[in-house]
């Protein structure tokens, strides 16, 4: 087991879990506001990104590290949809960056199950990467207005 690797699994928990609290509390606001449909998404969203932190958790555990992470850094809210979808397009773009290098160390250690392991949360992250991509062109496309037309379920 390297430190460093373990090390840089506790920045991607850290990470993961501040993607958790954004989709949350975005959905939240979402929903509030009466996009319910963008709402349901964002929580969905929620959802998978839980299933990383159980799964970092997990994998830290097998490696015999705690499963800690340092205090996470406030959460400034937007509330329009479009600085929305612009903050969470950032967040799964660095996200996404992270699980590359992970992998890097992982291939470099020869640490081949983690390499598998980040490779598979890749995925998501680029799934989730580009529903947010579609969103943004979309909000470009069709205008603010347009869009949340679009989107609206009745």
């Amino acid at each position: 087991m390297s430190d460093n690797l373990v090390d840089f699994m506790l920045k991607l928990l850290a990470s993961e879990i501040d993607a958790v609290r954004k989709y949350v509390m975005y959905s939240c606001i979402l929903l509030d506001q009466g996009y319910t449909s963008i709402a349901e998404v964002f929580l969905e969203e929620s959802k998978d990104e839980v299933d990383h932190v159980k799964k970092l958790q997990g994998r830290l555990l097998f490696m015999d590290a705690a499963p800690g992470y340092d205090a996470l850094p406030a959460v400034i809210a937007h509330k329009d949809v479009a600085s929305i979808i612009d903050e969470m397009l950032s967040a799964e773009e660095e996200a996404i960056d992270m699980y590359h290098e992970a992998i890097k160390r992982a291939s470099e250690l020869g640490d081949y199950g983690n390499v598998v392991f980040f490779q598979e949360i890749l995925t998501t992250e680029e799934g989730h990467l580009e529903w947010l991509r579609t969103q943004q062109y979309m909000v470009k496309t069709l205008g603010l207005d347009g869009y949340l037309q679009a989107t609206h379920k009745s």
